[in-house]
């Protein structure tokens, strides 16, 4: 899957290409106490979870809705995060691929009333924070139309023949990304181990 742009990444999904300028989003409003739930700035509340099996019908609807590719949903349906709205329609949804010490970001979508609320990033973030947890050490993506949108969320461009084997023989490499794709990078660094309490003596 090719990424599009912030809020939904695909050609024509999570933001399309060129976006209104995005309106500032008070960052401290949008998560409650419960990090497994998302607000917007008025008021709207989505939660946020790891994906179930009866969500694949949901989740390849919304990426055909956005013009993005479902391509390896099914097998890589575990690793997916989703976003569901107060009525319980998916409004989100972010995938991952592993492989070892490395990762694909794909499949990122939001519906076009939650775009440029920050679920989007929302739901990166989870990603993120699940490939790291994972062991992966830094992670990819491809984007035809986001490659001005996710360096902010610290990706960069990189050369493709420098991405492992393992993420170049995913479909999304393979397959569904033509060869004018932009490929990211971004770092996922260990978190320093807690500090142990001093033992008594």
């Amino acid at each position: 899957m090719y990424i599009g742009n912030a809020s939904g990444t695909g050609d024509r999904g999570a933001a399309d290409a060129p976006l209104a300028p995005r309106r500032p989003v008070a960052h401290d409003a949008l998560m409650t106490d419960d990090p497994r739930e998302f607000r917007t700035a008025d008021g709207r509340r989505a939660a946020l979870r790891l994906a179930a099996a009866a969500d694949r019908a949901g989740i390849e609807a919304l990426l055909g809705a956005l013009d993005l590719p479902t391509a390896g949903v099914a097998e890589w349906l575990p690793h997916f995060h989703v976003a569901e709205d107060e009525s319980g329609r998916l409004v989100g949804v972010a995938g991952v691929e592993l492989y070892g010490e490395g990762a694909l970001l794909r499949s990122v979508g939001v519906d076009p009333g939650w775009r440029s609320t920050g679920l989007g990033r929302a739901l990166v973030d989870r990603a993120l924070a699940a490939a790291r947890a994972a062991g992966a050490l830094e992670i990819y993506l491809l984007t035809t139309t986001a490659e001005t949108w996710f360096p902010r969320l610290g990706f960069t461009p990189t050369p493709r023949e420098g991405v492992p084997a393992q993420v170049r023989g995913s479909v999304e490499f393979r397959e569904a990304c033509p060869d004018s794709a932009v490929v990211m990078r971004r770092p996922l660094p260990t978190p320093p181990p807690t500090p142990r309490p001093p033992l008594e003596s």
